[in-house]
């Protein structure tokens, strides 16, 4: 019983060890008001009004650990945390309804969707769908 207990013990401050040394949880330097555009011409519509405000991406990383999100004129609501350089995004609401509601594209397109941090600080967008290419967004604002 004392070897099980000093396993878990252990295994509990490698983990420790290993997030402090790569960096999860919520990262409050990251935190703040994000933007981005997906290159607006290879959506291929008549209308490039419409097609440069589908292209907009604006997310907002909270210190709390939650995020809202508008991409392509889309509502998102999650939560975020840092692990490494990836940052999973877990949503959890999508146009004012709970993400289990939704169909199953969309919660396999949820699913898909993370942030990831560069060299020099700034966040690139991915997801499974017109971002698979990646989204590089800037820094609008701080908290």
């Amino acid at each position: 019983m004392a070897v099980i207990h000093k396993s878990i013990s252990f295994g509990l401050a490698l983990g420790l060890v290993l997030c402090a040394g790569i960096g999860c949880g919520v990262d409050p330097a990251l935190a703040g008001k994000w933007e981005g555009t997906r290159d607006w011409k290879r959506l291929g519509l008549e209308d490039d009004r419409i097609a440069i405000e589908i292209s907009r991406l604006k997310i907002t990383l909270e210190e709390s650990g939650k995020f809202v999100m508008n991409d392509s004129g889309v509502p998102y609501q999650g939560r975020w945390s840092r692990k490494g350089e990836d940052i999973p995004l877990v949503i959890d609401i999508v146009m004012n309804r709970k993400l289990d509601r939704q169909s199953m594209a969309v919660q396999d397109l949820a699913n898909s969707m993370r942030l990831e941090v560069g060299k020099n600080g700034e966040l690139t967008y991915f997801d499974a769908g017109q971002s698979s290419n990646g989204v590089i967004l800037t820094r609008v604002s701080k908290p």
